[in-house]
């Protein structure tokens, strides 16, 4: 389990983060939604370890996060950060999502048959086997997305961490990485966090959602039971319609 007690962070005199308080349980699909400026990103850094709070602390497993080593931690957590690898780097795709495999690295050599196994299943699976041998640079934002992902799961994580990785997939691919993502969860126990924009698709894939606003804690629980137009209405401050998707039964926003 994946706990966040009491998160406060600051960036000078402003506090983005007031104070926030989590649990995230194996085989689980966490979806945070908010408004831009509302902390998703830097609640979603601290959850990595990539950042470090004001206060407050993160746990796993009953374990301090800052306990655990860069490379432990690596192997426990995998982050698909909003801006991926630099394009401009003169490495083919299969040698980036390979890096995934370093926090498992041998003195020599480096990578084994496992680790060509991992990478050449992942590439498959998000469709990237025929771009293997293309450089970064020639991947289009979708392509490079699906990279980042497929670098992130050779990772072999129990905990994966995405932050907006459908925005630059297309429809086909968005729902097929949302799927990817629901199955490894089911069936490897793998949690799931991720920061989303769209609240329908959340609603559809995600277990429990969290709502940030300025930093605070407005709503968590599961879709059916938090979100409504009062909710939407102070998050977001809009209004909207809630209807019940015709199969799923979990509500939809329409605008008005």
């Amino acid at each position: 389990m994946l706990k966040a007690i009491n998160i406060v962070k600051c960036y000078g005199h402003q506090k983005v983060l007031h104070n926030i308080h989590l649990k995230v349980r194996a085989g689980e699909m966490l979806g945070i939604l908010g408004p831009n400026g509302s902390g998703k990103s830097t609640f979603l850094r601290i959850l990595a370890g990539i950042e470090q709070p004001d206060d407050g602390e993160i746990w796993l497993d009953d374990v301090r996060l800052t306990q655990f080593s860069p490379k432990e931690r690596a192997q426990q957590i995998a982050v698909v950060p909003q801006e991926g690898a630099e394009a401009s780097l003169s490495i083919t795709v299969e040698e980036y999502i390979l890096m995934g495999r370093e926090p498992y690295q041998r003195w020599w050599p480096w990578y084994v048959d496992e680790d060509r196994r991992l990478v050449a299943q992942w590439m498959r699976e998000l469709d990237l086997d025929c771009s293997q041998d293309r450089p970064l640079s020639a991947l289009s934002g979708g392509e490079r997305q699906r990279t980042e992902i497929a670098r992130a799961m050779v990772q072999e994580p129990q905990y994966v961490m995405l932050d907006e990785p459908t925005n630059h997939l297309d429809l086909r691919y968005q729902l097929a990485t949302l799927s990817m993502l629901k199955r490894l969860k089911e069936e490897k126990g793998i949690a799931v966090i991720i920061v989303m924009h769209d609240v329908n698709l959340a609603a559809q894939y995600c277990d429990h959602l969290l709502f940030l606003r300025s930093g605070r804690r407005i709503g968590y629980g599961k879709p059916e039971q938090i979100i409504n137009q009062e909710l939407i209405r102070e998050v977001y401050g809009v209004d909207v319609l809630i209807i019940k998707h015709p199969r799923m039964s979990i509500p939809q926003v329409l605008c008005q």
